[in-house]
């Protein structure tokens, strides 16, 4: 299995990260960081799932280990490190990888709801003027951080 995004590809099966065909070097921690995230698309993996996955229960509050291992996968991979379109960050949640796929759909929204819940940033995709209940979404709670 292999997942693309930008001019990167995961190679699943074998372990390898390719961009613009040329082999990347990552260090094992960097590559099964990025192999968790390739395994769910699109999903948002909070800290505490990350440290588990990749690092163990010993070190779940270490979250920073998380923030700098993903600045460094983006170094490495994004086209702009500083803004990344792919290896995303959920702001107090976690990351997500975007693959190119999932880009396309949000161009093409006419318009978006946030609401946030305990856990992760939801975006709902709505019609032109038009929110889930009968209220408009509370846009200083969608803008906290």
């Amino acid at each position: 299995m292999s997942v693309s995004f930008g001019e990167v590809v995961v190679d699943l099966a074998r372990q390898q990260v390719l961009r613009n065909g040329a082999l990347v070097h990552l260090t094992p921690t960097e590559y099964e960081l990025l192999a968790t995230l390739a395994r769910d698309p699109g999903k948002v993996l909070t800290h505490a799932m990350l440290l588990r996955s990749v690092w163990g229960l010993a070190y779940q509050g270490e979250t920073h280990y998380v923030r700098v291992y993903m600045a460094r996968l983006r170094r490495k991979l994004e086209e702009d490190p500083s803004r990344p379109r792919h290896l995303v960050t959920q702001s107090g949640v976690g990351y997500r990888l975007v693959t190119d796929d999932l880009l396309a759909p949000a161009a093409t929204t006419s318009s978006a709801t946030i609401s946030r819940g305990p856990e992760r940033d939801i975006v709902d995709e709505v019609g032109e003027g038009s929110f889930p209940s009968s209220d408009p979404p509370s846009w200083s709670n969608a803008v906290a951080s």
